[in-house]
């Protein structure tokens, strides 16, 4: 019973792999494609069809494979020579979108600066009991924010689930204070690793040209981090005290100047705070996680078409001739896989003659 209740389930699960890759495929097929594949397809099945059927009493396998060495050399190498000036001019773009990356990076850095001085020190903050004696030692020592707020309530119990209920029992517990020093004590260092790193970035004021890991920004995005910054700074000031940082608020007044020359001048209080942790959350980190997906994305779009084009037109243009020119051609079956190769190729070269119109439009279009 045991077996079969797995067998079904595994086939469950693939069959609901499959129908989610042909629903995937059915949304990309739209008019334009499926017009053009049927007419290469019915060109294909027609050479196919006077090559075998209405072909000349001697049919020379040898020559059509000569002449489709050449043809699609030539199409190969026009195909390639074409992909390569895309591959460069998408790197130039990458570049681009790399730079603004950097960018949006170096803003996060200034504010996880800012971030790392409010929680390094000791009596900065009115209860220490409920925030650095709390989550700087003991048991809470690597529990950070996304945990506490994605399992706030769990679908199962697990040892992370238990370990917030725990933290909530807790008499120093404090929900808004303990809420905002975790958030910003998360976004400082990785809390899951058991012995502290030196972050050199944190500890000068220099700009890195380095972007930050997809997984920690949607991380931070997907458990509103900046936002409850935000929200507990907006509803209940005073948690602070600024004066206790002595030399170092000018240090984080100078980064929020780096952040946004709108700060200069600005007084370093709970509504500086608050500003900073919306600005950074609703801009920075969501166009900072917008370019990572665009940088992580690989071949795709005309470039994947053209990259498949390319690999047909070699395998069977160039690879499979080849082959066969090896082979010896009195053999029964010789002249019907000509006939296939053949008409792979005219339905190959019908289909990117059909489709090489559309694909330079759309490489015209701007919006």
């Amino acid at each position: 019973m045991k077996g079969f209740k797995t067998f079904f389930t595994k086939s469950f699960k693939a069959i609901t792999r499959y129908v989610n890759l042909l629903r995937w495929w059915l949304h990309q097929i739209n008019l334009e494609n499926t017009i053009i594949v049927a007419f290469a397809l019915c060109l294909s099945v027609l050479t196919f069809y006077g090559l075998t059927i209405f072909n000349p009493t001697e049919f020379d396998g040898g020559k059509i494979l000569t002449n489709l060495l050449t043809v699609n050399g030539v199409f190969s190498a026009i195909l390639i020579s074409y992909l390569l000036s895309r591959v460069s001019w998408t790197q130039e773009r990458k570049l681009e979108l790399h730079n603004d990356a950097v960018f949006h990076s170096q803003k996060i850095t200034e504010f996880r600066r800012i971030l790392h001085l409010l929680t390094r020190y000791y009596n900065v903050w009115s209860n220490q009991k409920a925030t650095k004696d709390l989550f700087d030692h003991g048991k809470y020592k690597h529990l950070d924010f996304y945990e506490y707020k994605m399992f706030l309530t769990p679908v199962k119990e697990s040892n992370t689930s238990r370990l917030v209920d725990a933290l909530f029992k807790e008499p120093d517990f404090s929900e808004g204070m303990s809420a905002t020093y975790l958030a910003m004590a998360t976004m400082v260092e990785n809390r899951k690793i058991p012995d502290y790193v030196y972050q050199e970035e944190l500890h000068n004021d220099f700009q890195n040209n380095e972007i930050y890991d997809i997984f920690f920004v949607k991380r931070w995005l997907e458990c509103n981090l900046t936002d409850t910054i935000w929200y507990w700074m907006n509803r209940q000031p005073g948690w602070i005290r600024y004066g206790a940082l002595g030399k170092e608020q000018q240090t984080i007044l100078e980064a929020a100047c780096r952040i946004n020359g709108k700060f200069q001048g600005h007084k370093l209080d709970d509504k500086l705070i608050e500003e900073l942790a919306n600005e950074i959350g609703n801009h920075h980190l969501r166009q900072l996680f917008r370019l990572l997906k665009r940088l992580k994305k690989g071949i795709e779009g005309i470039n994947l078409l053209i990259t498949i084009l390319v690999l047909m037109s070699v395998f069977f243009g160039v690879l499979i001739p080849f082959i066969l020119l090896m082979i010896n051609p009195c053999w029964t079956w010789f002249n019907f896989v000509v006939s296939i190769v053949a008409s792979a190729n005219v339905g190959l070269m019908a289909f990117f003659l059909s489709k090489f119109p559309f694909i330079i439009n759309r490489e015209l279009k701007w919006a």
